[in-house]
């Protein structure tokens, strides 16, 4: 099996400990797994939900406002 080392992006200002950085590899790699590979853009909105900078309702707006809410 290959072995792919998973790096973050960097993202300025947003600093992460140790275990989120972890959890949010761990993340990744399942997406991977399953088949759903995540691209750059999605793994920032994890780390900027994961350092706080961003909240989920925050996050939902934007997706909403996105992809339009129904």
């Amino acid at each position: 099996m290959d072995r792919q080392k998973i790096e973050l992006p960097n993202v300025p200002g947003i600093m992460l400990s140790e275990k989120q950085e972890y959890d949010i590899i761990q993340v990744i790699a399942t997406m991977r797994l399953s088949g759903f590979p995540m691209d750059e853009e999605e793994v920032k909105n994890l780390m900027l939900l994961a350092s706080g900078a961003k909240t989920v309702e925050e996050r939902i707006k934007e997706l909403d406002k996105k992809y339009g809410d129904g």
